[in-house]
């Protein structure tokens, strides 16, 4: 009773800053060049309720009437915009960066220094006490040019020491719960290795309350956290010059690895290469915006956080990742995930407990459509309209959630109501992708030969059709135990436990198992006497 009681205090306290609310759109440009300027802190002057701009520098947020907005970024005077009306265009004034040979100072800027000492003036500069940090999150992924895969939800962080101490990842010593979700399903090459949700792969990129605390880490392609301040001396850096960020004069510094090399079976290759830019003010040695990109072997892994201030301490404010993946077979997937904060909350009354959601987890949240009419979204591109296309043919992402909420449940439980879900995914597919099915009596070990042939054809068809295991096991146990020890569930083939006498072999005259089932495209069915190796043809020209 004690912790409903304390999520409903959350709630209100969340929920009252949105009474008679309004919602502004706005554009932020630069007042010299008219070009738009993206991640912009847009907040609530008095609050710390905000968000940010996107990439083509608009935003959209829900106020209070007769509120004042502030906007900031680093490079630019900050504005102060009163009374802000819907499609407000707002002008920042650059702050040129005023290169080293031109600064005046009582002594040379020792780069490698002010790093050190921004890092020793983190638990001065950020919260040391638990607090809560409310965050909006978005994550879409590509193989090539297609998207696949979009996901955009609502995400509270309790850090319960805030940033006294380094995590090395997300999820360590703070906890984690997503309160609202929508999505897309997904289509990538990667969707059975997929995690359901990135939230704490995005947490790292806060530069100022992660770090890994593992020497040599800086070799790890794959590092969640930064390397910077365990492996200090395997860097270079360098004074570029100083700009300004509300405010506040900030040094820009800019960092790279030493060059060096790792042993592999192919002899010596160059090892992943860290080099980026870190924005620390004059005053106080503050975090302000950290850069950073990770390169090894044609792979890229690129970072970005910004810091806004709050009652004289900063806070991450917008975090984004992207990474660019080579695979073997030429293509290359992208995957981009990013975290915009819209509130935050002090105090044990937000105090809460959780963890990253897995799957199963994710589908118990409710979706509420009225909250998604009234949230502060990072407003979308027409990128994430390009998303909507390519995922489902122009359905809104409200409309593909409800989908990806009937798929799920058609792809999982295959020992539940198993003939509906079949009938379910055939209908789903049609239009979309073939579907392979394979049928196998209770005893299926002794067609272990077959099975492996099936995931070969589905490792090598994966992405361009859907591939089915159905096992007539009348013993749901007996069915979880044969799943297992033969991998029926590899590479994300959907595997079902049809009954003994089952409706659907009866309608489609199969009378023996095993059996191999082929619906094309149009939805057309047709049973296979050749095996797998029919299958292949039949693959290959629905290509």
């Amino acid at each position: 009773m004690q912790n409903v009681s304390l999520f409903a205090i959350f709630l209100l306290a969340f929920s009252t800053a949105t009474v008679a609310q309004v919602r502004i759109n706005g554009k932020v440009i630069d007042r010299t060049t008219r070009q738009p300027i993206p991640f912009a802190s847009v907040g609530q002057v008095g609050t710390t309720r905000g968000t940010s701009t996107n990439i083509n520098g608009e935003f959209s947020m829900v106020f209070p009437p007769n509120a004042s907005l502030k906007v900031s970024c680093v490079g630019y005077v900050s504005a102060i915009v009163h009374n802000p009306a819907d499609n407000v265009l707002i002008e920042l004034t650059p702050y040129a960066v005023e290169l080293p040979e031109i600064v005046v100072t009582a002594r040379p800027v020792n780069a490698r220094q002010v790093v050190r000492r921004a890092f020793a003036a983190v638990p001065k500069n950020y919260p040391v006490q638990p607090f809560l940090q409310r965050f909006f999150y978005r994550h879409y992924c590509r193989d090539n040019a297609v998207y696949g895969r979009l996901i955009e939800a609502f995400v509270d962080v309790w850090k319960h020491n805030g940033y006294r101490s380094f995590r090395q990842t997300g999820g360590e010593r703070e906890e984690l719960r997503v309160t609202h979700l929508r999505r897309s399903l997904d289509h990538t090459v990667f969707a059975s290795s997929h995690p359901p949700i990135a939230v704490s792969s995005i947490l790292p990129a806060d530069v100022a309350a992660y770090q890994t605390l593992q020497k040599g880490a800086l070799k790890n392609f794959f590092a969640e956290a930064s390397t910077l301040y365990t492996d200090f001396n395997e860097y270079d850096f360098s004074y570029h010059g100083i700009t300004q960020y509300d405010n506040h004069q900030v040094y820009v510094i800019a960092y790279r690895s030493h060059p060096d090399s790792v042993l592999t079976t192919s002899g010596y290759l160059p090892a992943p290469s860290v080099s980026g830019t870190l924005y620390i003010t004059t005053t106080g040695y503050a975090f302000v915006k950290c850069e950073e990109l990770r390169e090894a072997a044609g792979n890229r892994f690129r970072s970005v956080v910004h810091y806004v201030q709050h009652n004289q301490r900063y806070y991450a404010s917008h975090m984004v990742r992207e990474s660019e993946i080579q695979l073997a077979y030429g293509s290359t997937h992208y995957v981009h995930v990013e975290l915009v904060s819209t509130d935050i909350g002090m105090g044990d009354q937000y105090r809460f407990t959780g963890k990253e959601p897995n799957r199963e987890e994710l589908l118990g949240i409710p979706y509420d459509s009225s909250f998604w009419n009234e949230a502060s979204i990072l407003k979308a591109t027409p990128l994430e309209e390009k998303i909507i296309s390519d995922l489902g043919g122009g359905a809104s992402l409200n409309r593909q959630f409800f989908r990806y909420i009937h798929y799920e449940w058609s792809t999982t439980h295959g020992e539940k109501e198993a003939e509906e879900k079949l009938k379910w995914l055939l209908i789903d597919s049609k239009g979309r992708k073939p579907v392979l099915m394979a049928f196998f009596p209770a005893d299926a070990r002794p067609y272990l030969a077959d099975i492996e042939k099936f995931k070969q054809l589905n490792r090598q068809y994966r992405g361009q059709a859907v591939f089915v295991i159905s096992v007539a096991e009348p013993d749901e146990n007996r069915w979880k135990q044969l799943s297992e020890q033969l991998v029926l569930f590899a590479d994300g083939i959907i595997v079902y436990r049809i009954p003994e006498r089952s409706v659907t072999l009866r309608n489609w005259s199969i009378s023996r198992l095993p059996a191999l089932v082929f619906a094309d495209r149009s939805g057309r069915l047709q049973i296979l006497q050749g095996g797998t190796d029919e299958a292949a043809q039949m693959l290959q020209s629905a290509r």
